[in-house]
């Protein structure tokens, strides 16, 4: 080291070093700031995010740079420099300008100071408290939960400021945790006067006038498989051997018939887009009246409904379907609990439901068919195993236990599927404009990453992964069965895949490796699938539509996924015009409102987890990880 030290000395002596140094250096770029404009996500502990549309990479803002932009802000930015972020390069930029704010209420705590009060928010991404004016605080009480409407908001020297436009109760009352996640996802869960009185007006009873052009069903055996404490029953199902295979009848409430065009119910049903089903309550799409009665198959009733009714071979393939308006009558509501006992010849239960045992057995029989044809095409089943929480009558967590789903349950599935399919198909080939579920190819960087991981357990993710078929990521799947990184294999996959959404175009359905596929058989609970309902209705009254069995019957010749061949169906142009003007605004609200609900019933799972796992406090457990990121 002597030596090389002295020869360093030697040589700088001589400047050598210096100049050569000066030679080879690279002149370091000057940063040239630039401005964007994109949507802001702020982080608990102050700091934030901006996501720039056709920038990869998001830009970091720091905490005294956010200009107290609130969660989903769009906000304009300048770049300041370059930082290293974990081992990463990360630009970061200040906020110089907020275009529009996200965040108009907020739900939260209300504390109360001689002369004024604040509001603490229950979403962690919002750092600050809202500073209420007592004139402002609609005499709320200290630790009442409240809406808060915010009026200014505020700078780097001044807090935000609100007023209290309702109070929720007091912290710690019976449900008031998932009512408040409810207000702060802006979840509408009250119905307007004006939507409640046409609800209350609605006939009860199905008329002589509306049975004379339908067709009539009510001689056909069919039932109703729900959860035990499901009310909205709007799908019923029936199964018959016929000498080619099997008759399959999927019969859905005829909710347009009672929702029309223009109407409040309309308006409002349009505006929430689905149902929220949360642990301890429904926010439904449609008031109760129409939900829970007129529109729910109930046993026993007369009740209008729009089937399809598909011919399948002995190998549980569809060769021919028809959709019909007709009239039904329920003959058994049965639970998947009730009908899962019958398939696994419980003695009491075969007793029970005698008459409909033939029926259950065929059932699963065409079922299974179904499934292994979908997966011979290369549908993705995921099959992830579901959590069941069970909540007292104070509303706390008493057990949190697996929950898997039945033989029933996939046989529900398997004929709704194959429903939503023809009924896609049939719109598809004629034109006809609906909201489209559509489920695009998965991002191949987003493929490569899973590879990269699964590679640690032995798994590949075989084929060119930009252009990579269903079927290659089905096997992997199957692959793990059975294995234990089987469930992490499963999330880590769908984590890969796109998200499902409503579109105007019928592009198709990656992960069920469907050409065509809708939403039809819930249209008390999703709005797509009540639009859908409205225009095949309006095709089975047009004049353009001919060449049916029937005037108000819709028939096809050959399987949706193979060479189709349809008889003409139409719609008039001024109804043509009309639905494709709605349809982008119901697409993207729909969509939109779906991820709406999926969160707040995911925060109020993980809330009520974490309130079951505080009794466990000290004890271990074994877990498994499940992501790494980068930020902490």
């Amino acid at each position: 080291m002597a030596g090389f030290s002295y020869e360093w000395g030697k040589m700088a002596k001589r400047e050598k070093i210096i100049k050569r140094k000066r030679t080879n250096k690279k002149e370091k770029k000057k940063f040239v700031p630039k401005k964007y404009e994109g949507m802001f996500t702020s982080h608990a502990k102050g700091f934030g995010f901006v996501t720039v549309e056709g920038i990869e990479d998001d830009f970091f803002v720091p905490e005294r740079y956010t200009m107290n932009a609130f969660n989903g802000d769009q906000v304009q930015i300048e770049t300041i420099g370059e930082d290293d972020h974990n081992g990463k390069k990360r630009t970061e930029c200040k906020v110089i300008g907020i275009t529009s704010h996200a965040t108009i209420n907020v739900v939260g705590t209300f504390e109360m100071a001689e002369e004024f009060g604040f509001v603490i928010c229950d979403d962690a991404r919002i750092p600050f408290d809202i500073y209420v004016p007592r004139h402002a605080s609609m005499g709320a009480k200290n630790n009442s939960k409240v809406i808060c409407h915010i009026t200014d908001y505020g700078s780097l020297n001044k807090k935000p400021e609100g007023e209290i436009t309702s109070i929720l109760g007091i912290k710690g009352d019976v449900g008031l945790d998932i009512l408040s996640v409810v207000c702060a996802a802006e979840i509408p869960y009250e119905f307007p006067e004006e939507v409640l009185k046409e609800a209350k007006k609605t006939s009860l009873k199905v008329t002589s006038a509306e049975l004379k052009s339908r067709e009539d069903l009510r001689d056909v055996m069919m039932v109703t498989i729900d959860g035990a404490d499901s009310k909205d029953l709007d799908d019923a199902v029936s199964v018959t051997k016929t000498k080619n295979g099997y008759e399959l009848g999927v019969h859905i409430a005829d909710v347009s018939h009672y929702v029309k065009e223009g109407s409040a119910l309309d308006a409002e049903a349009v505006k929430r887009a689905t149902s929220v089903y949360l642990l301890d309550r429904v926010i439904p799409m449609l008031p109760v009246e129409l939900s829970n009665d007129i529109c729910s198959l109930n046993m026993g009733e007369d009740r209008l409904a729009l089937s399809c009714i598909m011919q399948l071979d002995e190998n549980g393939r569809i060769y021919e379907f028809r959709i019909t308006e007709s009239v039904i009558n329920i003959d058994r509501r049965m639970t998947y609990d009730a009908v899962d006992l019958v398939l696994a010849k419980d003695k009491k239960a075969m007793k029970t439901y005698k008459d409909f045992v033939k029926m259950f057995e065929l059932m699963y029989e065409l079922s299974t068919k179904i499934r292994k044809g979908r997966k011979a095409r290369g549908s993705i089943d995921f099959d992830m195993a579901e959590i069941g929480i069970e909540l007292d009558e104070k509303g706390r967590p008493v057990d949190v236990h697996p929950y898997v789903r039945g033989t029933s349950s996939l046989i529900i599935e398997d004929f709704m599927l194959s429903a939503n399919e023809c009924v896609a198909a049939f719109a598809c080939e004629n034109d006809l404009p609906i909201a489209f579920r559509t489920h695009d190819f998965p991002n191949p960087e987003k493929l490569e990453n899973l590879n990269h991981t699964l590679t640690k357990f032995g798994h590949v993710l075989r084929g060119d992964l930009t252009s990579i078929h269903p079927r290659k990521i089905a096997e992997l799947i199957e692959e793990t069965e059975g294995r234990p990184e089987a469930e992490l294999a499963k999330m880590l996959t769908l984590r890969s895949m796109q998200q499902a959404v409503y579109e105007v175009e019928c592009s198709g359905h990656f992960g069920l490796a469907a050409p065509y596929y809708c939403h039809y058989t819930s249209p008390i609970r999703r709005y797509p699938d009540l639009i859908t309902h409205r225009v095949i209705k309006t095709a089975l009254h047009s004049r353009a539509t001919k060449g049916y069995e029937r005037s108000n019957t819709v028939l096809s010749t050959k399987i949706a996924g193979s060479r189709v061949s349809f008889g003409k169906a139409s719609i008039s142009k001024k109804d043509m015009t009309h639905f494709k003007s709605i349809l982008p605004r119901i697409c993207e609200v729909s969509s939109k409102n779906e991820r709406r609900a999926d969160g707040a019933e995911r925060q109020v799972e993980k809330m009520k987890k974490a309130e079951y796992m505080e009794s466990y406090i000290g004890e271990e457990f074994d877990g498994s990880v499940s992501g790494l990121t980068s930020w902490g």
